[in-house]
């Protein structure tokens, strides 16, 4: 089934809304007319009338209802329930019927039934009509989710509601109840007008309000992506294990991930956001060998004889980011490497070899489909073959066939053979090298690499007579993964020289391997196929879970509507048809029984759950229909305890286990409707004493008992919450979830103190603490956890600890960023969130057909679509997009132990040079900021305050004023008001906007708000260089590496490494003369020089502020009008402000125009007693402005020495 289309859920959200508010203003109407809320029942009513009343009294006293003064009694709660109930009863019944699943009871057969006929059958059945048969019939098929004897459906709703609650029934589109989604959507629109009073009022958030504001539609792509890459990726383990003898040569066979997904997919499972990564392996071989750690990497002496070639221990991979191309190392490996000098390669033919490349990647992006094999190979042909031609035709200046040079290069690459690595070949090249090579254990290539490019670097400028770089950054690195293909690496290198034309060169070096004769040089460039790569899942196959799937078992601990429930049961039916050989009927009853579970805060949620599973189940292409249901495990974890615990325990009916057992669970569950899924039955003392399963079955037992309609209810409750108890207690090996987004600054006391107690790490967002408990809820060492969740706690400094402990004491697999906009609702805005699955305990030491893992080096596989903008987009995207991978351990080594799959330098951080500024805020920005125009002269007491900034301007962010000193007491007493950045004030620096961009200004020592961060070094002189490096692109993308917020928090901006010299070299080339004094030509500043077309500029030239040519634009006149009205900027009335010579030049000339303005600041538009007209006046002191700026201008070079 397809998703419900927009136009259609617009139109279902509309029908919804109304409905809930026809259906409680329904509920409301019938509960006063019999005087459910009244001290007394009326005189008038009936014997039945009466005891309805009263059992709707108990109902809504179960359901939290109050008794004011003991007599008078709310209704809000039972008015919910009523009218949410009254309402579904008719709308699951239009979705029955219009999936030929609405059936009459008959006593032989049930029959199916459509809403015409109901009508016909309404006399007979003694209905009012069709619409209330309908109904009866829906509630008779769904036990499980309306209780036939409540009360609540005992009670009328008035004709005129109940009519125009049936209209709106009727007249839905028939698509409405054939999407796949819309279910989902039904409860969010039935919630969406108190989630937002709810917001609007500003209240911390309990029991009452946590069900409409936590609710929030996943996405089906989002349910799919999750499943695929957990319940599919183990899917996909036992695929590859199916035969001994040929599945892991398919999975070689394969070209591409989609080759893979087809290779997985079965019918109903087409496992389509399944992602895959590309593993090495020896040729012919299914897994790759781990050498020997004491083998070959142990270099005694500089001659060996031993065998040149080792297989490389492929699970101790590790990928970093190279400036063009990636570089992977692993143990054991033996490398080809390649760098060359800085001018072998021109920059437009590097940059054309680069636009090529991606347009090949973007073509393929854009189609929604993966590289093909000829698009693969002609990448690969762009960046080897081809840069290879390149170099060989010796372009540049090729220093390294000067003699000296290249006896440097080949006595330096020699130097530290035997000890630091082994050689195996080598050549020198006019303009670049090759080097086979193969480091020592202890010894980084990467090291050896700068250690061979650094020393020669200098030497060979120094011999040259030369500076500025000499090799090219990045190098060339690739892992011989065979004896084959080291064969063809080892001739080539030798081939290269005599391939090139250089007759009887020298620079070419055979060590430890064999020289091939001249015969093998001729079979030297052939393309170098039968490199063998497997595929495995990016996620791992999760060789934990149990091996039937008889035995696994699924939970959604928030299960809303049973979004991922569905969607797992649509994968699990057909898995178990092909793997057990079951029946469509048999596997979809399996499936209910033993692998599906859900729980629930919101009994309402719980219903929907259980209807959408039903309906699953029985329109289940080939599972025969309508039938009676397995018992569905679904429970809400959020039921009411609102009786006193005397009443509770009389449920015991006098057994002393039971009722010890009762009030065990009394205390246990008291605070269920706030804390739902959070509550951990298996670590309360009830847990010592109660076996969940004997309560739930002796308090079905105390169901068939003689009650009163009270202990009736509370039975209900009771049973209710030992199933949640017992699935709650339970131990699960996937736990799949939408986790709930709130912010602890919004949790009421009662929760804020729980997530305080027991999840203090991640007590911050009601969202890491369900991701917390949902750990909790995994099997040991086999459980794992696939979520949605917001994306700030992977960076943000207050979730450190969390970070910490989910990465020493648990295994990530896989995390997709999702960015801003992964929702296709409004109720989404501004969330930004990750789907991430990770298991339960640390890896260990695992062995596949896939590959060999080490424990504590295990990969955590990443990617990012938060760049597209709209669900639709990321979706594709999670199916194509480039996988990183990052170590998990060395996570821990990232400022706060950030998860960042970008590459980080290993320079200093700029927290080591420099201080930050947390902004400010007042509390009450009418009251106490203004707007440098709102005033005619600043007062002393006025503190100028630096706000966002305004244009990619260098001074910027200079408009407003605080209008009384910051140790104002009523300032500080202002509610909301927090003064920070003391240690910064008075100090120069720059200052950065913390939103979106990050753009880049000066500081000179302001007070300033919470949108922005200054940053000030201790050495003041390397302004200019933390200038440049703010104001890069380097600097944006090394935040955005670490915290991915829409806004970023202050200490993030200085946890990203800084290369002082680097930027120390960029700003003497950028800013030769240093930075700029305060300049500007925006009026709204307060340092703008008050001319009216006057202009100062940044000429790049001469690397100097500069006047520029005089302004024609529309600020103009807005100038010349507010200085004929008498006003001067504070830069004017200020002679110590530090501005620009150029600027103060203008501001010099802002006296002449004085005599312009008028004295009393009033300016008559026409001709007044003697005055002229405004224009007249405004066009003067224009003429007088640009009359006076043709004068020679003030020499600003005296100033500027």
């Amino acid at each position: 089934m397809r998703p419900l289309d927009k136009i259609f859920r617009s139109r279902l959200e509309r029908v919804i809304r109304e409905a809930r508010d026809i259906a409680e203003d329904a509920a409301r109407v019938a509960l006063e007319q019999l005087g459910v809320g009244e001290a007394a029942a009326f005189e008038h009513l009936s014997e039945q009338e009466r005891e309805l009343r009263r059992r709707l009294r108990v109902h809504g006293r179960q359901l939290g209802d109050a008794l004011n003064g003991g007599k008078l009694q709310t209704m809000d709660r039972l008015i919910e329930e009523v009218a949410y109930e009254h309402w579904h009863r008719m709308l699951f019944a239009r979705f029955l019927a219009e999936n030929d699943l609405l059936m009459y009871p008959d006593p032989d057969e049930p029959v199916a039934v459509t809403l015409e006929e109901c009508e016909d059958l309404a006399g007979d059945e003694g209905a009012a009509n069709g619409w209330e048969l309908a109904a009866r019939f829906a509630a008779r098929m769904l036990p499980q989710i309306f209780r036939l004897e409540s009360p609540v459906f005992q009670l009328a709703l008035p004709p005129e509601h109940q009519q125009r609650l049936e209209r709106l029934v009727a007249d839905l589109p028939q698509e409405v109840f054939t999407a796949a989604d819309s279910l989902g959507w039904v409860y969010q629109f039935w919630q969406a007008k108190k989630k937002d009073e709810v917001n609007a009022s500003e209240v911390k958030i309990g029991a009452r309000e946590l069900p409409a504001v936590t609710q929030l539609f996943t996405e089906p792509y989002m349910v799919s992506f999750l499943l695929d890459n957990s319940l599919g990726a183990w899917w996909a383990g036992k695929i590859a294990g199916a035969s001994s003898s040929g599945s892991q040569k398919n999975f070689q066979d394969c070209k591409t991930e989609e080759d893979c997904r087809k290779m997985c997919a079965i019918p109903g499972v087409p496992l389509d956001y399944l992602r895959f990564v590309a593993r090495a392996s020896s040729s012919g071989s299914q897994n790759v060998t781990r050498a020997s750690s004491s083998g070959s990497h142990t270099f005694t002496n500089k001659s060996t004889t031993s065998k040149p070639f080792t297989s490389p221990d492929f699970h101790t991979l590790r990928i970093h980011g190279g400036e063009n191309l990636p570089h992977w190392q692993c143990e054991n490996a033996i490398y080809h490497v390649s760098f060359r000098l800085s001018d072998s390669v021109p920059e437009d033919q590097r940059n054309e070899w680069l636009a090529e490349r991606e347009a090949i990647e973007n073509i393929a992006v854009q189609a929604n489909r993966p590289l093909t094999e000829e698009e693969e190979q002609r990448i690969r042909f762009l960046y080897s073959k081809r840069i290879e031609a390149f170099l060989d035709s010796g372009y540049g200046e090729c220093h390294l066939q000067i003699p000296e040079v290249g006896e440097l290069l080949a006595k330096a690459i020699r130097h530290f053979d035997g000890e630091r690595y082994r050689l195996h070949a080598w050549c020198l090249m006019p303009n670049h090298v090759h080097v086979i090579v193969e480091p020592a254990q202890g010894f980084e290539l990467a090291s050896i690499i700068h250690t061979w490019k650094s020393f020669t670097a200098n030497k060979a400028n120094q011999l040259l007579g030369r500076s500025g770089p000499f090799w090219q950054e990045d190098a060339y690195t690739h892992i011989l993964r065979t004896e084959k293909d080291y064969r063809f690496q080892v001739e080539y290198v030798f081939g290269n020289p005599a391939k090139a034309g250089l007759r009887d060169w020298k620079w070419v070096g055979p060590v430890a391997a064999e020289r091939p004769d001249q015969d093998g040089l001729a079979t030297i460039f052939p393309d170098q196929d039968g490199l063998a790569t497997t595929w495995a899942p990016a996620a791992g196959t999760f060789d934990g879970w149990p091996e039937e799937l008889s035995k696994l078992k699924l939970l959604d601990p928030c299960c809303g509507s049973g979004h991922f429930l569905v969607a797992a049961f649509h994968m699990l039916v057909p898995m178990r048809m092909a793997r057990e050989n079951l029946s469509p009927r048999k596997a979809a009853d399996a499936v209910l029984r033993e692998n599906i579970h859900g729980l629930e805060l919101d009994q309402r949620c719980v219903e929907l759950a259980a209807f959408a599973l039903a309906l699953a189940a029985w329109k289940y292409p080939g599972a025969g229909g309508y039938r009676v249901l397995p018992e569905l495990n679904i429970a809400c974890s959020g039921l009411s305890v609102s009786v006193a615990k005397e009443e509770w325990k009389q449920l015991g009916l006098g057994q002393r286990g039971l009722t010890i057992a009762l009030d065990l669970m009394h205390d246990n569950f008291r605070d269920a409707p706030v804390l739902g899924s959070l509550l951990n039955p298996a670590k309360t003392d009830a847990a010592k004493v109660v076996h969940w399963e004997e309560l739930a079955g002796a308090l079905e037992q105390a169901l068939q008992q003689e009650q009163s309609e009270a202990q009736q209810e509370v039975a209900v409750v009771a049973q209710g919450l030992a199933k949640a108890a017992i699935l709650l207690a339970g131990r699960y090996h996937l736990v799949i979830t939408n986790v709930p987004y709130l912010a602890r600054g919004k949790h009421d006391q009662q929760l804020r103190e729980y997530c305080e107690k027991y999840y203090t790490a991640a007590k911050n967002d009601l969202a890491t603490v369900f991701l917390d408990r949902c750990l909790e809820l995994c099997a040991e060492g086999a459980g794992t956890v696939s979520a949605v969740l917001p994306q700030n706690w992977l960076f943000l400094t207050t979730y450190k600890r969390f970070r910490e402990k989910l990465l020493k004491s648990d295994t990530w697999h896989l995390l997709a960023r999702l960015g801003e906009g992964g929702f296709d609702t409004s109720a989404a805005a501004g969330a930004f969130v990750v789907l991430l699955t990770l298991s339960r305990g640390k890896a260990e030491a695992e062995f596949s057909l896939f590959h060999q893992q080490d424990a504590g080096s295990n990969l955590i596989h990443g990617l990012d679509v938060s760049a597209p903008r709209t669900p639709a987009e990321k979706a594709a995207q999670l199916q194509t997009a480039e996988l990183k991978s990052v170590e998990q351990a060395k996570q821990l080594e990232n400022p706060d132990a950030r998860v960042a799959f970008g590459e980080l330098s290993n320079s200093p951080l700029l927290d080591q040079l420099a201080d930050y500024g947390k902004g400010s805020t007042t509390g009450d920005g009418p009251r106490f900021l203004m707007y440098t125009w709102e005033f005619s002269k600043p007062d002393k007491n006025f503190v100028f305050w630096l706000n966002s900034p305004n244009g990619g301007r260098m001074w910027t962010g200079r408009s407003q004023v605080c209008k009384v000193p910051l140790d104002d007491l009523g300032l500080n007493e202002q509610l909301g008001c927090r003064l920070h950045g003391q240690n910064v004030f008075g100090r120069p620096g720059v200052v950065v906007n913390k939103m979106r961009k990050l753009e880049a200004f000066l500081y000179y020592g302001e007070a300033f708000d919470d949108n922005i961060c200054p940053i000030c070094p201790a050495i003041e002189s390397s302004i200019p260089a933390l200038f440049s490096f703010v104001e890069s692109n380097d600097f944006h993308d090394n935040v955005r590496v670490v915290d991915q917020s829409l806004k970023v928090t202050a200490a993030t901006l200085t946890k990203v490494p800084f290369d002082l010299d680097h930027w120390t070299k960029v700003a003497e080339e950028k800013y030769p003369n240093g930075l700029p004094k305060p300049y500007t030509d925006d009026p709204t500043q307060w340092i703008f020089h008050g001319h009216p077309c006057g202009s100062v500029i940044w000429d790049d030239g001469q690397k100097w502020t500069a006047h520029g040519p005089l302004r024609t634009d529309a600020g103009v006149l807005q100038v010349a009008v507010a200085r004929l009205l008498g006003y001067r900027w504070p830069a004017e009335l200020d002679p110590d402000m530090e501005l620009a010579d150029e600027q103060r030049a203008w501001v010099n000339r802002c006296p002449g125009l004085t005599g312009y303005a008028d004295g009393d600041g009033i300016v008559c538009i026409p001709p007044v007693r003697g005055e002229v007209s405004a224009s007249d006046r405004l066009l003067n002191l224009l003429a007088a402005a640009y009359e006076q700026a043709k004068e020679p201008q003030m020499d600003t070079d005296e100033h500027r020495s």
